[in-house]
């Protein structure tokens, strides 16, 4: 039987190392006693300058504590000497409003049949983050959503569609379609641009 979810600790703190728009977070979970196996999670807090809106997950890879010294950080199952699976490896990786949450999995099937599924073990882990390329104001038009340099109802269509959640739009559609700047797309930005299209208004 296996139960969702219990929440792991990392142990004093983690590391995090900055190159650029890259941040490489280090730590070691600390390993769980229960004797019910469980999927596991553990939540680390975004670096510096990092949130769920402007960056992506690179890479989650894991290493036992006990692990020889030869082996490094694994995505996925190994396998040891006395065992014919042995690893660890994240299946989901949520980047949530206040941390970033990594639901784990272990498994472990020893050669005289033993099997285990919690992470009983300390485990270092290593996760690898990306900011996103930032867009100018230089790049998008408030209003034209579509790009072709005019303001019509084609762009309204496009918002009016997003907000129903027909319609998919870029990262430079929507800030071109977010004219009242509170950072959310919505019927305020499909009035102030139905207003414009008619004549109402003449500017954002």
């Amino acid at each position: 039987m296996i139960s969702f979810q219990t929440i792991l600790q990392i142990q004093n703190g983690s590391k995090v190392i900055y190159r650029d728009n890259f941040a490489i977070i280090q730590g070691t979970i600390k390993g769980v006693t229960e004797s019910e196996n469980k999927y596991n999670a553990i939540d680390i807090n975004y670096p510096k300058g990092f949130n769920k809106d402007n960056c992506i997950v690179i890479s989650c890879s894991l290493k036992r504590t006990d692990a020889p010294d030869a082996r490094g950080y694994t995505l996925g199952n190994v396998f040891l000497p006395d065992s014919k699976v042995c690893g660890s490896y994240p299946t989901k990786i949520e980047l949530k409003n206040d941390v970033i949450q990594i639901q784990l999995r272990y498994i472990y099937i020893g050669n005289d049949g033993h099997v285990a599924t919690k992470i009983d073990t300390d485990t270092n882990f290593k996760l690898i983050l990306m900011k996103l390329p930032e867009i100018s104001a230089s790049e998008y038009k408030l209003g034209d959503v579509n790009g072709d340099g005019q303001i019509t109802q084609a762009d309204l269509t496009l918002v009016q569609n997003y907000i129903q959640g027909t319609q998919a739009l870029t990262d430079k559609q929507l800030k071109a379609a977010d004219v009242n700047k509170d950072g959310t797309i919505n019927t305020g930005d499909t009035l102030l641009i139905s207003k414009y299209i008619n004549g109402s208004i003449s500017s954002f």
